[in-house]
């Protein structure tokens, strides 16, 4: 109950002939043969997922964008076929839940993948609005949707729509709970300061981060210098100390996600950020309010790791990081090499933990977490 119905087996063979045909065409550079094929492998949805995923190999994004829209329109045939003509309505059961039927995945994940390729294509209208549409389907946003939507909402200058979208998500009564709409109803946005409760509620580890950070943005560029505007900015700094750290130095930006598995506010965390929103820090009023602010610097100097050991920089990536795990950062090789017999574990801990976990063909495009693409010093060499 509740799936889709799968091809017959003489339909399927042939779908799967017609996909291995189609991934011929593409290595070969018969671009337009490529795309019939893959819309003939449709047939089975079994393969909506396998052509999501080849779309992005193609070297035109337009040629990517527009197998995925035909993919996503045949697998909105599928799904209204088997679950209900009323299936992507308020009056389907699980309105909301999409997720939750796994037969909605596949479907879900091409627009996942039209979104990211609009967004390259500097379309941010279609960016914009195949997110939401994803966000009115899932409003419990298992694909991370709220880490892309206020990226795409201040570049468009939405700024009313990026806070109070934030601030849904950030509010802590819908703790374990959906979001109306997502968070894509888009209310006006509350302009009145933080609450102390609010505050308290984001001291925690697992803070969203990006989310009180685009707050931030947000905020100030509809009020100015505003109380509200430096909680959220102070909170986000806080939260996540190499984001403010990588703008403060003017950094080169990531040009790529990274596709390996992240912790809340991790090294990979900060990247996909900085990858989505620094030339937006970059500005320069953006830029010299939030290095002006006395938490952000607080929260960029670092102590060295050595527990014997005080110091503290002076100014911003003036020491340097443990060039296996790039967490830890010391004053000097002294430092460094006294901690080492307490930090070595963790340190191949925590690359044994990213070399285990392969890339993810699916996440298009994106880096992985021990590519070349940041060497050992890459952060020093910003330092002045």
């Amino acid at each position: 109950m509740w799936e889709v119905e799968r091809a017959d087996p003489v339909t399927a063979r042939r779908a799967a002939n017609d996909l291995k045909t189609a991934k011929q065409h593409l290595r070969q550079g018969q671009n337009e043969q490529a795309v019939e094929c893959f819309v003939k492998a449709l047939d089975d949805y079994d393969n909506v997922d396998l052509v999501a995923e080849q779309a992005r190999k193609f070297p035109d994004s337009h040629l990517a964008m527009r197998l995925l829209e035909l993919t996503a329109t045949k697998a909105r045939e599928y799904l209204k076929r088997d679950l209900g003509q009323d299936c992507f309505e308020e009056t389907f059961y699980a309105y909301g839940g999409f997720w939750g039927i796994l037969d909605t995945r596949p479907y879900m994940r091409t627009l996942h993948a039209i979104a990211h390729v609009a967004f390259d294509m500097g379309d941010l209208d279609k960016a914009i609005a195949t997110t939401v549409e994803t966000l009115r389907l899932c409003q419990g946003d298992n694909m991370g949707q709220r880490s892309f939507l206020p990226p795409l909402l201040l570049r468009a200058k939405r700024y009313e729509d990026a806070l109070s979208f934030c601030q849904v998500w950030l509010d802590p009564q819908y703790d374990g709970k959906q979001r109306p709409l997502g968070g894509c109803a888009f209310a006006a946005p509350d302009p009145e300061p933080l609450s102390q409760a609010f505050v308290d509620w984001h001291t925690e580890s697992w803070r969203p981060t990006d989310l009180l950070l685009n707050a931030a943005l947000a905020s100030y560029h509809l009020y100015g210098d505003c109380e509200q505007a430096r909680q959220y900015l102070s909170l986000g700094a806080k939260g996540n100390t190499r984001i403010m750290c990588e703008i403060w130095v003017r950094s080169r930006q990531p040009t790529k996600p990274y596709s390996r598995p992240r912790t809340a506010n991790s090294r990979e965390e900060s990247h996909d950020y900085l990858w989505l929103m620094q030339d937006l820090w970059m500005e320069h009023d953006v830029w010299a309010w939030a290095t002006r602010h006395p938490d952000v610097k607080e929260a960029a100097l670092k102590r060295c790791g050595y527990a014997e050991c005080s110091n503290r920089e002076e100014a911003v990536f003036t020491f340097k990081c443990c060039g296996g795990c790039k967490e830890e950062w010391y004053c000097s090789p002294e430092c460094q090499k006294a901690d080492w017999r307490k930090h070595k574990l963790e340190c191949f801990g925590y690359r044994q933990k990213l070399l285990a976990s392969s890339p993810r063909d699916k996440d298009f495009g994106s880096e992985s977490s021990v590519s070349d693409d940041e060497d050992p010093d890459s952060l020093v060499r910003f330092a002045h």
